[in-house]
């Protein structure tokens, strides 16, 4: 398929998943405990696997997609923009999340750790042109480790409450999100990295990332009782990684139709 139309397709296949997911949360799910209400738990699950099975379509399609280009690391003022934000975004989190509140010791100073790194790693992408930094190419490894360390944190708090569909999504997104970050640093520390699974992985990961972040981030906004099952701070993170992934797939694989 060529990638205009796997591109169209791909992004409908978002805004639908978007919708049923905003229908899934504001209809189905009880906002005091997070779960599905009564009356509509077989319809808030249906709607739950709808919105999986289409974000996984994304990657189906992203998979199949034929004239994909490569233009290299470039990184154009919105990406840079998106970076940026992520950087603060987690800066932020860093002092105002209060998931790991009740968390080990340990888990507080590796997340803390890794969140400062990260955010240090998407500044200094941000800042790429302004001040032509060329990070080491190990530097790209960075939002893999910080992934990796938010899963199996997130896990280890949130496992007794895994029924949640918040939480099901947000682990889902998290996984999503590493496996980019796998393939971004694989990209650039590896020569002849398949840019397919580049591609594919990207596209999951937005479509996991984007639909999870922004419904949460509308409810909790426009619902009177507030939807808080998940930290408000953890999903704009959520989102502006999504949106950095975006811009990456632009700059790296359809700017240069435009030039």
């Amino acid at each position: 398929m060529k990638q205009k139309k796997s591109t169209l397709l791909i992004a409908a296949l978002i805004i639908v998943a978007f919708l049923v997911r905003v229908i899934q949360i504001f209809l189905t799910i009880d906002f005091k405990t997070g779960f599905y209400k009564t009356q509509f738990s077989a319809l808030g699950l249906g709607l739950t696997i709808i919105t999986a099975i289409l974000c996984g379509s994304v990657a189906l399609l992203a998979r199949n997609t034929l004239d994909i280009i490569d233009n290299g690391w470039v990184v154009s003022k919105a990406t840079s923009v998106f970076s940026g934000v992520l950087s603060f975004s987690l800066f932020y989190e860093l002092f105002s999340e209060k998931f790991f509140a009740q968390g080990a010791a340990w888990q507080v100073i590796l997340m803390k750790l890794i969140g400062f790194l990260a955010a240090v790693y998407f500044l200094t992408f941000a800042l790429f042109r302004v001040l032509n930094i060329k990070m080491p190419d190990i530097a790209h490894a960075i939002p893999a480790f910080y992934m990796i360390v938010r899963i199996i944190c997130s896990f280890i708090n949130i496992s007794s409450l895994s029924l949640i569909a918040e939480n099901i999504f947000l682990l889902a997104s998290y996984c999503c999100m590493l496996l980019f970050f796998v393939s971004y640093a694989a990209f650039y520390c590896i020569e002849d990295q398949n840019i397919v699974s580049l591609y594919t992985r990207a596209s999951l990961a937005f479509a996991f990332g984007f639909c999870t972040a922004l419904p949460n981030i509308i409810a909790n906004t426009f619902s009177k009782s507030g939807y808080t099952h998940i930290p408000v701070h953890s999903q704009v993170v959520l989102m502006f990684m999504a949106l950095f992934i975006a811009g990456f797939v632009y700059e790296k694989f359809f700017k240069a139709e435009k030039q």
